[in-house]
């Protein structure tokens, strides 16, 4: 859900690739999740997504819903 802070604005796609990294990494055995890097995977995915930002929470419900449509 949307996280309060100083920002007026949040990329709704931060938060669900944060999930569906955490996941993934779940599922892979222990030995190999330990050298998996949260941050580069992370970075990784996002800079080949498009920004769904977000300023309000019936905006980050519409830019959520609209994530798990496309992408």
């Amino acid at each position: 859900m949307m996280q309060t802070n100083s920002k007026k604005y949040l990329n709704v796609m931060e938060e669900m690739v944060a999930q569906e990294v955490n996941r993934q990494i779940t599922l892979l055995p222990q030995k190999l999740a330990k050298y998996i890097k949260r941050v580069d995977v992370e970075t990784y995915v996002l800079n080949r997504l498009p920004p769904l930002y977000a300023s309000s929470k019936e905006g980050w419900q519409f830019q959520t819903k609209k994530s798990r449509r496309r992408l």
